[in-house]
């Protein structure tokens, strides 16, 4: 798969290294290995007869479609996505960017977890794989009060390490929140599964 067309900034150690709890981190690791069981994958190795959305959808249950598409989830989606505008905008606003340079920064934040032409690269949503759009084209250096560039100085060391901080705290909040609202989707999905089995198995 490639990557580089992709945020490169390494994602935060926390979620897979400190977090109390690997769920999402697991998720990450059955996703990107193409080993989730969403309806598609266990369809063709026979293990259910359909290979349609479990929750109602009249489409394949892809792991796309669970993550970025499915109505069930929708509101999840929107909710997510306004609470990282706001978080965003917050970290713009410290930086001392203008409303007009923060627009594309904010829309790329409100369609993280949507098919977007603009945002993704491939104008499908791979947020539930890790991956974030690219922020450094997106931020910079002149972009940002300070900076020795915007005072006419070649010296840009300074305005590179606050760009390097701003792009890494903005990095690490979208990823953060992609792979947790990932987590949060497919353990809707398992628990629902789980709850149909248990309710066959009764009856």
């Amino acid at each position: 798969m490639l990557t580089r067309i992709y945020d490169t900034l390494p994602p935060p150690d926390y979620p897979y290294t400190r977090a109390l709890s690997a769920h999402s981190a697991v998720i990450q690791l059955y996703a990107r290995s193409g080993q989730l069981p969403t309806a598609e994958i266990l369809a063709s190795r026979g293990k259910i007869p359909s290979s349609l959305c479990r929750l109602g959808c009249n489409a394949v249950e892809s792991m796309h479609h669970i993550f970025v598409e499915c109505s069930h989830f929708s509101q999840w989606r929107i909710d997510t996505a306004g609470d990282l505008v706001a978080r965003t905008a917050v970290r713009l606003n410290e930086a001392g960017l203008s409303d007009e340079e923060q627009k594309p920064i904010l829309l790329a934040a409100k369609s993280l977890f949507t098919d977007h032409a603009v945002t993704w690269p491939l104008r499908i949503s791979q947020y539930y794989l890790g991956h974030i759009p690219s922020l450094s084209g997106l931020i910079s250096v002149a972009n940002i009060p300070g900076c020795l560039e915007r005072l006419g100085y070649r010296d840009s060391i300074p305005g590179t390490v606050k760009r390097r901080r701003i792009l890494t705290h903005i990095s690490t909040d979208w990823h953060t929140t992609s792979i947790r609202l990932a987590g949060r989707i497919f353990g809707s999905v398992q628990r629902t599964m789980a709850a149909r089995a248990a309710e066959a198995i009764r009856v």
